[in-house]
């Protein structure tokens, strides 16, 4: 096909003819061919999607709340209604009509097949206070608030008073290292009675060992206890001690003598010392005990054993031991009031006065409690709380 004269012309017309552009289209196609490099792969934007489903699903899991937080929500309802002035209700019958099930169905839609139904049992039957308060934390005086009931004021006024009336290292056992002084005089007996309480110990015609007719004129020393006792708390007032106690009486006097081959001595000096091994039972009361000092009185007795009764004759050309025995147990009652100061919590000095009387004293070898049964017993000692 051969080209014709126009189409040559037109051909050379056009050959280098160029058409000018506006701006606008050139910005267009621009920034057409830089969204094409910034196109994102398919790969990426799933990746993406896994890492935020993993994110959601470990929210859930972490903040997802647990049913032991759930029995805090009535505790919380029973301070809050404790609080308001009015329409005041127990906290017992807060806690017995308490709507714990009611609180799980809400929060766990999907309880787990073995667990059991929560009930109101499940509660603390212990008075809300002392399940709420730690024991370390309690007041030592009684709470008085104007926003609960009497009921619950009574209630915590009584666990404030319990915690006062038990302090701590009261309970248990104590050590007590002891002293017992009584007085040596003879009180008011007359000379005759005295005399009459002196008998000889055996006919003088029989001319056996012994001693025969005692003087009225003889001086007593002063009779010392000493001994080491345990003293055990079972009560925050109540205690019961017991223990083993040595007693020294003495005595000078003025008597006869016949030794072992019957030959009298006369009228001479002799010595008596009697040693006795007792053991005492006493059940005390605390009156009061707060801070440093203890009051306390009690009531008990004791058994006496005469291990030895020792007669130290003086005569020449050198004195004579004479013994006695087969005296029965000396048993005695005894009430008194005392009081102890705490050094420390673990070391007190105590002091306990009483009224002892011993009984059968017209069978025992003659000593001031032959002559005056009734005595008046002073106790000092030391105790250790162990």
């Amino acid at each position: 096909m051969k080209e014709s004269e126009i189409d040559i012309m037109a051909r050379n017309l056009l050959q280098n003819a160029e058409e000018t552009v506006s701006p606008k289209v050139w910005e267009g196609v621009s920034a057409a061919l830089d969204a094409r490099k910034r196109v994102v792969p398919f790969w990426a934007w799933a990746l993406s999607g896994v890492a935020a489903a993993a994110a959601v699903v470990l929210g859930v899991f972490l903040y997802r709340p647990s049913v032991s937080a759930i029995p805090a929500a009535p505790l919380a309802g029973y301070v809050q209604a404790a609080s308001q002035p009015e329409g005041i209700v127990p906290l017992q019958q807060q806690m017995a009509r308490s709507a714990v099930p009611s609180a799980l169905a809400m929060t766990q839609e999907e309880p787990a097949p073995q667990a059991a139904p929560l009930s109101t049992q499940a509660i603390p039957a212990q008075p809300f206070a002392a399940a709420v308060i730690p024991a370390s934390q309690r007041l030592s005086a009684p709470v008085r608030s104007t926003g609960i009931s009497a009921e619950d004021q009574a209630l915590l006024n009584r666990l404030a008073q319990e915690t006062v009336q038990q302090p701590a290292g009261e309970n248990g056992l104590s050590l007590l290292v002891s002293g017992n002084f009584q007085g040596n005089g003879r009180g008011n007996v007359s000379s005759a009675a005295y005399h009459r309480a002196f008998r000889p110990l055996s006919p003088r015609a029989t001319q056996e060992e012994g001693i025969y007719n005692e003087y009225p004129e003889v001086s007593f020393s002063l009779p010392v206890s000493g001994g080491l006792g345990f003293l055990f708390n079972f009560h925050p007032r109540w205690a019961v001690g017991t223990g083993i106690r040595y007693t020294h009486l003495s005595r000078t006097f003025v008597a006869e003598y016949v030794d072992s081959d019957g030959f009298p001595l006369g009228e001479t000096d002799i010595d008596n010392h009697q040693h006795w091994v007792g053991v005492p039972l006493n059940l005390y009361f605390h009156i009061v005990n707060k801070g440093r000092w203890r009051i306390h009185s009690f009531v008990g007795g004791a058994g006496e054993y005469l291990v030895d009764n020792d007669f130290l004759i003086h005569s020449s050309p050198r004195d004579i031991h004479y013994h006695q025995g087969g005296f029965p147990l000396q048993w005695s009652a005894a009430v008194g009031l005392g009081m102890e100061f705490k050094l420390t919590p673990g070391i007190g000095l105590y002091l306990d006065p009483s009224f002892r009387y011993y009984f059968g004293t017209e069978n025992q070898p003659r000593s001031i409690r032959t002559i005056q049964p009734l005595r008046v017993d002073l106790e000092a000692g030391v105790r250790f709380s162990l």
